[in-house]
């Protein structure tokens, strides 16, 4: 559930948990995360919703090319306005591409981090008065609540920055009571400690 490492304990550190702890399991399913993380069309390079001008430009320019090549290659005209076309393309599909190449590394970014989810058994949130933990299969991250920074709580997913680490904890990984324990607990905690 983190996408970076915190500080992660190994099943040979003592660690306890008291009676008092809230413990919920986790029903990881990759597709939970992808609705998620892809919820804006961010999936998607070309057609992406943040690149819509930079897309519209290369469109129109692409399409004024092509009208200038057909009209070029017909008349026998002066190339020099296909030449100014041309590089005109060039550089709108370079400004697309350096704000793409941004979006290009996410993907990939979420894609690894996904796999790596996929290879994790079994995962549980442990909640004490004092700490959040992520248990996964024999690793426990464990952060206090004084060192969040953040808490984003949406309606089918909650999100929380720390220091060192971001979480990503979908709705359907877990029953709408737990989900709505979760809520509620985040946003006293992370309030109070800010």
């Amino acid at each position: 559930m983190n996408s970076h490492k915190g500080k992660v304990f190994s099943q040979s550190d003592v660690i306890t948990h008291t009676i008092d702890d809230k413990i919920i399991e986790i029903k990881y399913s990759r597709s939970d995360f992808e609705e998620i993380y892809y919820r804006n069309g961010d999936d998607k390079t070309f057609l992406n919703s943040h690149l819509k001008n930079e897309r519209n430009t290369f469109i129109v320019v692409s399409f004024g090319f092509i009208l200038t090549l057909i009209y070029c290659l017909s008349f026998n005209e002066n190339y020099s306005i296909l030449i100014f076309t041309g590089l005109l393309l060039c550089f709108v599909f370079f400004d697309w591409y350096q704000k793409a190449s941004h979006w290009i590394k996410w993907k990939n970014d979420i894609k690894l981090y996904l796999d790596n989810l996929d290879k994790i058994r079994k995962t549980k949130i442990v909640l004490s008065k004092y700490a959040f933990s992520v248990v996964q299969d024999k690793k426990e991250t464990i952060e206090k609540w004084t060192e969040f920074k953040r808490a984003e709580i949406e309606d089918n997913f909650i999100s929380l920055t720390s220091n060192t680490t971001t979480y990503l904890i979908p709705k359907k990984s877990m029953t709408t009571e737990e989900f709505e324990f979760l809520s509620a607990m985040f946003a006293e905690r992370i309030n109070n400690e800010l």
